[in-house]
């Protein structure tokens, strides 16, 4: 195997398939990528047996031929190699890279042992821009999901319908509901997908080419350029939100976001993880006035407000209510509300592509 290729082009390929490699010392392979020199291209490979990652670039290929390579060290030596083309040549069992002043070799595994790339056919796909569905994950993984078994704390919900592309997330205390409106038009598909997975594709290095959602029976794959991911599909379906959103409001708020926000961080700052920030909101003077204290002191921010309905005083945990207000994508927030022990619908006054549902606390 002899090929040349950039180094800064090798080096944003490598970004994405190392998204996929695994540290796990017990099993090698899966802390390789493995390099395939075919015709003009370099392809790339990695898997971690839970993400499969694949891409491709262009390189003057002497002789093919495909090799196992430590991941992490090999991405380490190709980012700091000098601005210059790389050349390789794989010299027994080793790889012998030179560039510009700089050569080095690295060791090869086996490729035998390598998991082969997994292959599907005949799923149902639907076309977004990367730069949406990244923002959209943004938006939900803001929540602080974590890794773990299945469960809806652990993975988050998709809802595809016509051509109507909905992400929930959700925990114990909060809901959190992304759509957005593609070209094509498919049949109606629920599931969900792992956090590390979601977490994948908004790490992809950022371009203006859309990516194509494609789904199977047990996986889903996330198409873009020359690169494929593969991942697998939850049977977990999203949460029916209806009964929040449809029940009857006695105050709605229109605020702006950010002076919402601002407020919210500053009264933040003199608050226990155990105790509420207290929300008034008043109609008489058209205005929400939040309240934090402690032993230490008292923090009040006032801040003008529409206000319709009855006047009310609620808690909200900030930490679980500022992920809402942030990724709300509208300059205006209208927030709905019933009583101060029912949840809070926070939504965008300019579309209706965002809802966050908020559980409130109990002031003491």
């Amino acid at each position: 195997m002899k090929f040349s290729v950039d180094k800064n082009t090798l080096t944003q390929a490598l970004s994405a398939v190392m998204l996929a490699v695994g540290s796990d010392s017990t099993q090698p392979t899966l802390a390789c990528v493995h390099l395939t020199a075919l015709q003009d291209s370099l392809k790339l490979e990695a898997t971690n047996l839970t993400i499969s990652i694949k891409t491709s670039v262009n390189a003057l290929v002497e002789e093919g031929g495909d090799v196992a390579i430590p991941g992490r060290v090999f991405a380490a030596f190709i980012r700091n190699l000098p601005e210059n083309v790389a050349q390789f040549e794989l010299v027994d069992n080793h790889v012998v890279v030179h560039c510009g002043s700089t050569s080095f070799s690295l060791i090869c595994l086996s490729q035998n042992d390598l998991p082969q790339f997994p292959y599907f056919e005949n799923g149902v796909s639907i076309q977004l821009p990367l730069s949406v569905l990244q923002q959209l994950g943004k938006h939900v993984l803001s929540l602080g999901l974590k890794r773990s078994e299945a469960s809806y704390g652990s993975s988050v919900a998709l809802h595809i319908k016509d051509n109507m592309f909905t992400i929930q997330s959700m925990d114990n205390y909060r809901v959190m509901v992304c759509s957005y409106t593609t070209e094509n038009s498919v049949p109606e598909q629920q599931f969900s997908l792992p956090v590390e997975l979601l977490q994948t594709i908004t790490a992809l290095p950022a371009n203006n080419l859309p990516i194509t959602l494609s789904v199977f029976e047990s996986n889903v794959t996330f198409t873009c350029g020359d690169t494929v991911i593969v991942g697998q599909k939850l049977d977990i379906l999203p949460v029916d939100i209806s009964p929040f959103t449809a029940a009857e409001v006695s105050t709605t708020v229109r605020v702006n976001r950010d002076e919402l926000l601002n407020a919210l961080k500053r009264t933040s700052l003199l608050k226990k993880e155990t105790t509420p920030i207290v929300f008034e909101f008043n109609t008489t003077d058209q205005s929400i006035t939040l309240t934090a204290s402690d032993e230490q002191g008292k923090i009040t921010e006032c801040i003008k407000a529409s206000i319709d309905g009855n006047s009310l005083t609620i808690g909200f945990n900030n930490t679980f209510l500022l992920p809402g207000i942030s990724s709300c994508p509208g300059n205006e927030i209208v927030f709905q509300l019933s009583q101060d022990t029912k949840p809070g619908i926070l939504r965008d006054s300019e579309s209706d592509t965002y809802i966050f549902i908020a559980m409130p606390v109990r002031i003491r």
